[in-house]
């Protein structure tokens, strides 16, 4: 139950940023570039110092990631000790749209990186910021266990309620995320002392209460909000 709670709550929130313009992204920070290995106390990662946008576990992985990383280290280089999102903080303080900021920075990785189909870009629209006071410069942060966000501080991690509730869970999907990369896998074997029994899958009747399954708030808003997907795509094209 905790499990389907969970993925419900992240779809209403992916549903959320959408209505709010918000950005999605799939990009873990505390993963090494190359081979993506996690960051851990006893084998921290070390950022590179031109751009401060990626991660590396050991010199042999940025040896081997030098030519692919070149364009983007050079074109997205840091300036006067400010990497690429610190100076796109300053540029919204004077009034510079956040989101665009970062849509433009996409773009033009996109275009510089059209050739090679081994530079992942997707740092440019989920920077390494801290949620709470947005705080960019990477010597002040501390990536999470879950390698999905950075904090400036302890007392700012813990400020953030909402990734505290999914945070475990995120922790989970990172470790099966690195797992699959660093063996090119499509997905996660199952381990054969489980996979040579198949036993018979429950229906939804049986993992459901038609009484009470349409009461849970969240599978309401999910259920609204496909009905209302179809709608608004057909007045956005008017």
């Amino acid at each position: 139950q905790k499990f389907v709670d969970t993925i419900l709550k992240s779809i209403v929130h992916h549903v959320q940023l959408k209505l709010e313009g918000g950005i999605e992204y799939e990009y873990y920070h505390a993963l090494c570039e190359l081979c993506s290995a996690i960051s851990t106390p006893s084998k921290t990662l070390t950022r590179c110092t031109g751009c401060e946008l990626v991660s590396y576990c050991s010199k042999k992985c940025i040896k081997e990631d030098k030519i692919n990383h070149r364009d983007i280290c050079k074109n997205f280089s840091v300036k006067n000790g400010k990497n690429i999102f610190t100076i796109g903080q300053e540029k919204r303080k004077m009034g510079k749209n956040w989101n665009k900021y970062l849509i433009d920075l996409h773009n033009q990785a996109s275009e510089i990186t059209k050739d090679s189909h081994q530079v992942d870009i997707r740092m440019f629209l989920g920077p390494r910021m801290c949620p709470i006071c947005k705080e960019t410069r990477s010597n002040m942060l501390k990536d999470c266990v879950c390698c999905c966000v950075a904090y400036c501080s302890e007392e700012h991690r813990l400020k953030d309620k909402e990734h505290l509730v999914s945070c475990e869970e995120m922790e989970l999907c990172v470790q099966v995320y690195s797992y699959r990369q660093r063996r090119h896998l499509e997905t996660v074997p199952v381990p054969s002392h489980i996979d040579h029994v198949y036993k018979p899958l429950p229906s939804m009747r049986d993992c459901t209460d038609p009484n009470s399954f349409l009461r849970n708030a969240d599978v309401a808003s999910i259920l609204r909000d496909d009905w209302l997907t179809e709608k608004i795509a057909i007045l956005s094209e008017r």
